[in-house]
C-alpha cells in the first residue's frame, strides 16, 4: 500500500501512512531505478537504512544500560539478545514503518530518560543544551509521525514531567510545546500533500479480526439469521477465505468501509455479541 501510493502519481496519498517514511521509500526507489533500472534495488537500500538505524539504536541502548549500571555482563547479555532473538532476525531487514517507528520510539525513550530523569544536559554549555533539546523535539516529531500511534507514549512522558518536575515550569512548557509541534506537524504535512483521510475501520483491526475469527472457526452456526444478515453487509462471504490468524490486514482491507461509516452501531452490537 505504501509503495503503490508513492510510485504511482494517480494513486492518492493515504493519511494513515507516514508521509516522511513514504518519501524516503520513494527516494530510495528512484535511486535504485536510476542506478540499476529496477526499483527492487531501491527497496533493498531502504531495508539497509532500516538495518543501520536498528544497529545504531540497539548499540546506543547497550551503551546506555552499561553507563547506568556499570556492569560488564550487560554488554554480553545485550549483544546475545540482539544476535539470537527471532524478532530481530525477522524484522531487521523489514521496510515497514512499524519497525522504523519502534526504533525511533526506543531512542526517544532513552533520550527522555537521559534528559529529564538523569538531567544529562544540566552541566552542558548553552549551545549543547539548545542542541540537546532541539534534537529531542525533532526526534519526538519524527517518531510520532512515522507511527502516529506512538503519540500516546509522548503523552505519558508529558504527564511524567508535569507530575515529577512540577518545580521546573520551563520543562513543562517545553514538553507542552513539543506536543503542540507534533500535532501541528502531522496536520500540516497531511494538508500540504492533500492526503486522504483513512476510513475509521483502519483503527479497529482487532475487533474486525475477532469477528472474522468467530466466523472462520464456527461458521454461520455461530450467528442468528439476523446477525448473519448484518455480518454480510460488512463482508463479502468469500472474503473470509483470506483470513489469516496472525495478520488482520487481509480481513480489514475487505471490510465494506462505506457500510461501516453509515452503520457503525450495527457492527459494534454484533461484535459485542
Amino acid at each position: 500500500k505504501e509503495f503503490v501510493q508513492i510510485w504511482y502519481p494517480e494513486v492518492p496519498i493515504w493519511g494513515r501512512i507516514s508521509i516522511i517514511h513514504s518519501a524516503l521509500l520513494l527516494l530510495c526507489c528512484k535511486i535504485g531505478n536510476k542506478l540499476f533500472g529496477d526499483f527492487n534495488s531501491g527497496i533493498a537500500l531502504f531495508s539497509i537504512i532500516h538495518m543501520l538505524l536498528g544497529a545504531f539504536v540497539l548499540a546506543y541502548e547497550t551503551v546506555f544500560l552499561y553507563a547506568l549500571k556499570r556492569k560488564k555482563y550487560i554488554y554480553f547479555v545485550s549483544v546475545c539478545y540482539f544476535m539470537f532473538a527471532p524478532v530481530i532476525a525477522l524484522f531487521s531487514g523489514c521496510s515497514n514503518s512499524t519497525i522504523f517507528g519502534s526504533l525511533l520510539s526506543t531512542l526517544l525513550l532513552l533520550r527522555f530518560y537521559e534528559i529529564f530523569c538523569l538531567d544529562s544536559l544540566k552541566e552542558k554549555s548553552i549551545a549543547r543544551k539548545i542542541a540537546g533539546y532541539a534534537g529531542f523535539a525533532i526526534l519526538a516529531i519524527l517518531t510520532c509521525h512515522i507511527r502516529s500511534s506512538f503519540s500516546f507514549l509522548f503523552s505519558l512522558m508529558t504527564v511524567y514531567v508535569i507530575v515529577k518536575k512540577i518545580k521546573k515550569p520551563q520543562k513543562i512548557i517545553y514538553m507542552a510545546a513539543v506536543f503542540v509541534m507534533i500535532f501541528a506537524f502531522n496536520k500540516g504535512i497531511v494538508k500540504i500533500v492533500n492526503a486522504e483521510n483513512p476510513p475509521d475501520s483502519e483503527l479497529f483491526s482487532i475487533p474486525v479480526q475477532q469477528l472474522a475469527n468467530v466466523y472462520v472457526k464456527n461458521g454461520e452456526a455461530a450467528f442468528s439469521e439476523d446477525e448473519s444478515e448484518v455480518l454480510f453487509k460488512y463482508f463479502a462471504k468469500g472474503h473470509f477465505d483470506f483470513y489469516c490468524p496472525w495478520c488482520a490486514d487481509a480481513i480489514k482491507l475487505g471490510l465494506n468501509d462505506e457500510e461501516f461509516e453509515k452503520r457503525p452501531g450495527d457492527f459494534w452490537k454484533l461484535w459485542i455479541k
